[in-house]
This record gives structure tokens, sequence and C-alpha cells, in this order.
């Protein structure tokens, strides 16, 4: 029996979805059900529980981290989908992904090209710590043969690297600590606030390219992670609202962030980190050319991809290791 918190009134009941008992509040709605399975013993500890109940009861409410909210959401998603789109007379589906018509197996909701592209299991170098197609042989770095990874795929790659961005936006450390951020942060509105978060979200997103980069070989596969990465957080926003046009526009303009980066990097080689720093800057909290604001921005982009790199590919790495 599933242990949960009601997301309204923070009282204890068993099953996610379940009415509560206490206000008479049922999660329906994608959303709801994403915050009610986070509020419960599938994602969270009992100590976790506790916290958050407090929290609701206290009126504080829960500061649920959207990307992880985007990857509970998504299996719901996917279910509802089926049910609701499968041609029960001819057994046919429309793929959830590119919309070709396939004969699903038992709740697949994507065309078998679309789940090769994001779903397959990919090959590792547990020596070199780094990440391959599922047709390589051998590492390109060492020659040792690769290990296929059933735990290791596009789409679980995407999760945990969104996730592990989202989570180190939370900690505010870094930024509360810079020489000259701090204070230019410290004075912004709160729609400048909102925008600034949004920006460095973005920016967050574009450091996982550089952790890819070194970790993963081939660019086209770093790019199917990366894409997969941001149609993650396209559906962050449709959980908070986002009508599709908006959601879209909202993806261009990240994508659009990423190429004003690349630029950035590749003004000069010797010093892609200051170049970087600056257009972070400007585009997090509207500073230009000042040298401050750059590296501290530098500074917080190499928090990033530490994180990022220890977080999730070495980690990866490590529970290979172990299963070897």
């Amino acid at each position: 029996m599933t242990l949960a918190i009601c997301i309204v009134c923070g009282a204890e009941k068993f099953g996610a979805f379940v009415p509560c008992g206490e206000c008479g509040f049922e999660p329906t709605e994608l959303a709801d059900k994403a915050k009610s399975l986070a509020l419960s013993d599938h994602h969270s500890p009992p100590a976790e529980l506790d916290k958050f109940s407090r929290a609701l009861k206290d009126g504080v409410g829960v500061p649920f981290e959207p990307i992880s909210l985007a990857v509970i959401a998504r299996p719901i998603a996917e279910e509802n989908y089926y049910w609701e789109h499968l041609d029960d007379s001819t057994g046919m589906l429309r793929c959830m992904q590119c919309g070709v018509e396939f004969r699903p197996g038992t709740d697949a909701v994507r065309c078998p090209l679309c789940r090769a592209g994001s779903e397959e299991p990919l090959s590792i170098c547990l020596k070199c710590s780094l990440i391959f197609d599922s047709e390589a042989k051998y590492c390109q770095k060492c020659g040792a043969a690769l290990r296929v990874s059933s735990n290791v795929t596009v789409r679980g790659l995407a999760e945990d690297i969104g996730i592990g961005v989202g989570r180190t936006l939370e900690n505010t450390d870094v930024l509360a600590k810079s020489n000259f951020v701090a204070g230019v942060r410290s004075r912004l509105s709160k729609e400048e606030s909102y925008a600034s978060h949004r920006e460095l979200m973005v920016l967050g997103m574009y450091c996982t390219g550089l952790v890819l980069s070194k970790a993963v070989p081939s660019s086209a596969l770093g790019l199917r992670i990366t894409q997969e990465i941001v149609a993650l957080y396209r559906a962050s926003h449709t959980l908070r609202g986002a009508d599709a046009k908006a959601a879209d526009s909202i993806c261009d303009h990240c994508l659009r962030r990423f190429d004003e980066y690349t630029l950035a990097v590749g003004r000069d080689p010797d010093k892609w980190e200051m170049w970087l720093g600056n257009e972070a800057a400007k585009n997090c909290f509207g500073i230009e050319g000042h040298i401050g604001a750059a590296m501290d921005m530098m500074i917080w982009i190499g928090h990033v991809t530490k994180v990022l790199q220890g977080g999730v590919i070495e980690a990866i790495m490590r529970r290979e290791r172990i299963a070897t």
C-alpha cells in the first residue's frame, strides 16, 4: 500500500490517487497526479514526507521541482494516451511521438523506430567512463570491448541529467556567495527573478552539452540526449499550464540561447570560459562586459558541470562497475 501525503492539506493517506480522508481532494489532473506521486513513498523517504506534510499544514507549500515532476508525470501521461487513443477495432495506435500508426505491445505508446531512438540500451566503457550507441563494439579511446547496459538509455540519461540540473538550481549557495552577481540578484523584482531563474535553467541545460561532449564521443548521440532533455523541459511547462504554442515558444527560446552560447564559446578557444560567462551574465542578469559578473558565472557553470559529471555520469559508471 502506497503511503502518500495529500497535496492540498498535508494529511496522510494510503494511495497517491485516492481522495483525501481529511479535505476530500482527489487528484484527477495530470499535474496533481504527478505531485501526489512525488509526495508518496515511491519517490520520497518517510522523513521527507513528514517534512512535506508539516509544510502543507502550516500553509507554506511544497516547492515541486519542475523537471522531476515532468519525469514522474511521463508514465501517467503515456498510460492515459494509450487508453484514450488505442483503436479497439483494429488494435492500432498512433505513435505519441511521430504520429505513425503501429500495433503496440502492452502499454507501448511509441513506435519501434521512436523507441529505438530513446529506449534502446546503450554501450559503455567502464575503463574510460564513456557512453556509446548500442551498435558500437569497442571503445574509441582505449579499444576495450564495450558493455551493453539495459540501465543506460537516451531517455534515462536525459531524465537523470534534467533532474540533476533542476536540483542544482535549488542549491542557491554558489550564486549567493558570488562576488558581484549576488548583489544584483538580491535587487531583482519578482518578475525579473522568475525570468532569471528560467535563464539559469536554460544555461544549466546547455552545461549538460559540455558534460556530454566529454562523456559521449558521438555528437549525434549527444544531440539525441540533449533533445530529450529539452522535451522534458517543454513537458515541465505544460504541466504548469502552458498551452502547446507557449511551450513550443519556450523551447524555441531555449534553442536560440544554445546557439548564442555556442557562438560565445567559439570566439576564442583559449578563453571560451570567460566568453561563456559573459554571455551567461547578460542573459541571466542583464549584465554585459563586466569581468566580475563573467567570473561569477564561470564559477557557477563549473559547479553545474562538476555536479552533473559526478552525480550522473560517474554515478552510472559506479553502479555498472558494482553490477559486473
